[in-house]
């Protein structure tokens, strides 16, 4: 499979996350200890209830690790998304050989970790 056509899939399975992330609950969601441990949107409606955080130090709940990417994860997907997409269009329009084989690589690269974290 070629660069274009990896870079191609990578895309097609970030909108797929976007679009499962734009039937969710709204966010950003927030954790509210308050009400029993309760991960909320900011208009207070339950996203969903969560156990106690049991975490110790600097280790971080998984309630609010949740929230958090609630808000994150499509903001972090859209950027990726802009990124590859400029470097494709780069390595379109790029007439020098030494800069499309750094968009070429820079598009692998970022293949390679997406592909490398199912």
């Amino acid at each position: 499979m070629t660069i274009t056509e990896r870079a191609t899939k990578v895309l097609t399975e970030i909108d797929a996350a976007l679009e499962m992330a734009e039937k969710a609950t709204p966010g950003p969601w927030e954790n509210s200890p308050a009400i029993g441990n309760m991960i909320v949107s900011l208009d207070d409606r339950v996203a969903m209830e969560t156990d106690p955080c049991i975490g110790t130090g600097d280790r971080p709940c998984d309630a609010i690790f949740i929230a958090t990417s609630r808000t994150l994860l499509p903001k972090s997907l859209r950027c990726l998304k802009t990124a590859m997409q400029a470097i494709a269009w780069y390595n379109d329009i790029a007439e020098d050989k030494t800069e499309r084989k750094i968009a070429l690589r820079t598009l692998a690269t970022l293949c390679d970790q997406w592909e490398a974290s199912r």
